[in-house]
């Protein structure tokens, strides 16, 4: 009895090998720094960040720099007044030069480089509120690898203490049958269960590794990157009460405010569209330089230098009402931007009650489970004192084992499912990031 007690101890208090132990904080942060999605996100962030500035809104100058050059050598016959002799096939020869500096500046447009302002922010909050929910996605797949790989180590040990028992069943069973006290078919039962064990736990052992290989490329880790996880973790933690869970959600949940966001774009959208109905007014101004050289004709040369400026007024009084459409289907996208707003936070409601009852049901399990596990242990200590005394056979012996290990294995499950709907509890909270 006391060894079995131990046992259990040993394998949900943690395993101290001599690898390094990994913790779920510790993998949390590898993948935020090193898995190449959350990296990808990150640059759409500061790729958005780049994008939000007045300049690609319109609402500073534009500025440039201009110069060419043309040269026409033609025939041409010349005709003059005053009484100059004509000329005929005369070989005309000209250049240009020019060279300026041309500024322009949109005054007015409807509020149009405002608005597009204003866009480019509602864009780029809503590029960093994407990111969010990609980085969360990927801590919930790292939380979901690392207690899988928590679950498969307890497992795994579970299945070593049950293939150890087996080995001493099928050495007492070979050990009676040798010395005419037990029968062949007990041995051959005996020796059956041994194996069906060995291979359970070499499957498992596998599993284990394919598990290790996963939380390693979440991490962004080599493959050969060696480690084992806290199993000093895998325990129940209680939650807040359900009235707290919902008002965290309202308030940080990240569709919720992807929900807003996307309403605030389709509100801008509006009302650039209506901007398009105003005039523009532009203002324009230009220093240059201007020379032309002829070979033929009254005026052999000119040649300027010196300042431009302008005011421009242009207003598009017609399109073939493409403005009217654009503006219809702008005003449609905001009330469709509405419904899925709401539709978010019913959404929301609806997750959050299935989650909390789910994880609520989660923990009653476990306690069951716990308490299971006290009479299943008392029964396999009594059993193998029955078959020790050859009071009980082998596979009376061998069902009491198959409890035990079905009954751990059930209170390593529960955790287990507690533990992510516990996480993903936090997630809809919107404090998953937070957390770790």
């Amino acid at each position: 009895m006391v060894r079995y007690i131990l046992f259990f101890l040993f394998v949900f208090s943690g395993f101290k090998a001599s690898s390094q132990i990994l913790t779920l904080s510790e993998a949390i942060t590898k993948a935020l720094a090193q898995n190449y999605s959350v990296k990808v996100a990150k640059n759409n962030i500061e790729i958005a960040q780049n994008t939000n500035n007045i300049g690609n809104a319109g609402l500073l100058p534009t500025l440039g720099v201009n110069a060419g050059y043309s040269y026409t050598n033609s025939k041409a016959d010349l005709e003059f007044s005053g009484g100059i002799p004509p000329q005929n096939d005369a070989v005309q020869e000209s250049q240009n030069y020019n060279a300026s500096i041309v500024a322009n500046y949109v005054l007015f447009n409807g509020l149009a480089n405002i608005t597009a302002f204003k866009q480019l922010g509602a864009q780029s909050d809503l590029a960093e509120l994407q990111t969010r929910l990609s980085i969360e996605s990927t801590v919930l797949q790292v939380v979901n690898a690392y207690f899988q790989l928590v679950r498969e180590q307890q497992q795994l040990e579970i299945l070593s203490f049950t293939k150890s028992i087996s080995k001493e069943r099928l050495k007492r069973t070979e050990i009676s049958y040798e010395y005419g006290s037990g029968g062949k078919i007990d041995q051959l039962n005996a020796q059956v269960d041994f194996n069906q064990d060995s291979s359970n736990y070499l499957s498992m052992l596998q599993n284990v590794n394919t598990s290790k290989n996963e939380l390693n490329f979440l991490m962004g880790e080599d493959m050969q990157n060696v480690f084992t996880v806290d199993t000093s973790s895998f325990k129940v933690n209680e939650l807040a009460t359900f009235s707290q869970v919902v008002s965290d959600a309202k308030a940080n949940n990240v569709n919720l405010l992807l929900a807003s966001v996307n309403l605030e774009l389709s509100e801008i959208s509006e009302k650039l569209n209506k901007s398009f109905y105003y005039p523009q007014v532009a203002l324009n101004a230009s220093y240059g330089y201007n020379r032309s050289e002829n070979t033929v004709g009254i005026l052999l040369s000119n040649q300027s230098l010196g300042f431009t400026g302008g005011i421009t007024l242009g207003w598009n009084l017609f399109d073939g009402n493409r403005r009217k459409t654009a503006l219809q289907n702008a005003k449609i996208q905001l009330e469709s931007g509405e419904y899925r707003k709401k539709e978010a936070e019913l959404l929301i409601q609806k997750e959050l009650q299935n989650m909390y009852d789910l994880h609520q049901n989660n923990l009653r399990i476990v306690e069951l489970e716990k308490q299971n596990i006290k009479y299943v242990e008392l029964n396999l200590s009594r059993s193998q004192s029955l078959f020790n005394g050859g009071q009980i056979s082998s596979l009376e012996f061998r069902q009491a084992q198959l409890n035990l290990q079905l009954s751990k294995s059930r209170l390593s499950n529960a955790i287990y499912a507690s533990k992510i709907t516990e996480y993903q509890l936090m997630r809809l909270r919107g404090n998953i990031l937070k957390t770790n």
